[in-house]
């Protein structure tokens, strides 16, 4: 089905998990590019409660869910999420 959106634009389906570790809880949100032009069709994003998004060497991208969210998972292993996030001005 197509979708009239500018060419630059990215629809995207996103869905929440949240990662709770030992010493943080960390959000990833999963993108599903279902419209626009993107090099993957699905984007896993760490990111804060206010759904900022975390460093993008921290990012998984993938041809699937699966793939991007273990990638994601992978990179943020043992990180604190203080490293990742963006942190609050002050």
């Amino acid at each position: 089905m197509p979708f009239d959106i500018q060419p630059t634009d990215i629809l995207a389906k996103v869905t929440r998990y949240e990662l709770m570790r030992e010493t943080d809880r960390v959000s990833i949100d999963l993108y599903e590019i279902i419209a626009g032009r993107a090099d993957a069709g699905f984007v896993a994003i760490p990111s804060d409660a206010t759904r900022a998004w975390g460093d993008q060497q921290f990012w998984g991208t993938g041809p699937t869910a699966e793939d991007a969210l273990a990638t994601c998972l992978t990179r943020i292993k043992g990180v604190s999420a203080d490293v990742f996030l963006p942190r609050a001005a002050d």
